[in-house]
């Protein structure tokens, strides 16, 4: 909705006009981003959650679930 309502590329007050936005990384880092960047971001993580409930359903699906079942290549 910001960007539909003008939010540019590097303008990191899209959503707060005092602050600057910013994401609290895994390493409790803040990194600024702007609503392009936050849409990039919630696109790739739609990705990825659709990928994994997808390998989950394909496990599921198996006769017999493999012993490796949390290996990194039934998740690819």
């Amino acid at each position: 909705m910001a960007m539909t309502g003008g939010a540019k590329s590097d303008d990191l007050r899209w959503m707060e006009p005092e602050q600057d936005f910013t994401w609290i990384t895994a390493d409790n880092t803040l990194m600024p981003m702007d609503a392009h960047t936050i849409l990039a971001f919630a696109t790739a993580v739609a990705a990825r959650t659709r990928a994994l409930v997808l390998a989950g359903r394909r496990l599921k699906d198996m006769e017999a679930v493999p012993c490796d079942y949390t290996s990194d290549k039934w998740w690819q």
